[in-house]
C-alpha cells in the first residue's frame, strides 16, 4: 500500500470515528448545560424584609406528624402570597402583623420565609 492510500484509509477511518463521536459529546454537553441552568447558581442574590398579614395557616403534613408552617398572606403591596416557616415554635394567629423575608435569586426565583 503506498503512502496516498494509506492517508486516504487514515482519513475515512477518522471521518467514520467522528460520526460516531460528535453525537455523544453534543447530548453530554446538551445534559451538563440542563444541569447547570436548573441547579446552578440558586444562591439568594437580594433578600429583603417587608411586613405581611396573616390570613390562615395550616402544617404540611410529612410522614413524622407535622411539618412546616404553611402561611397564606397579605403582603404590603397587596400581593398575596403563601410563605413557610419551620416546625419548631409558636403558630401565627390570623390577623397578626409579621415579618417577611423575600429572596430572590439571580435566576429570578422568589421565596418568602417568615421572620420570627
Amino acid at each position: 500500500m503506498d503512502q496516498e492510500s494509506k492517508a486516504k484509509l487514515n482519513r475515512l477511518l477518522w471521518r467514520q470515528r467522528l460520526r460516531s463521536i460528535i453525537p455523544a459529546v453534543l447530548l453530554s454537553a446538551a445534559v451538563l448545560a440542563l444541569f447547570l441552568m436548573l441547579f446552578y447558581d440558586m444562591s439568594a442574590s437580594e433578600k429583603t424584609m417587608t411586613q405581611a398579614t396573616v390570613q390562615s395557616w395550616s402544617r404540611a403534613q410529612t410522614e413524622e406528624g407535622s411539618g412546616a408552617y404553611l402561611i397564606w398572606v397579605d403582603l404590603e403591596d397587596g400581593t398575596k402570597v403563601m410563605i413557610t416557616a419551620g416546625r419548631n415554635g409558636r403558630a401565627p394567629v390570623n390577623g397578626e402583623n409579621i415579618q417577611v423575608v423575600k429572596t430572590k435569586t439571580r435566576l429570578g426565583r422568589i421565596s418568602y420565609r417568615w421572620k420570627r
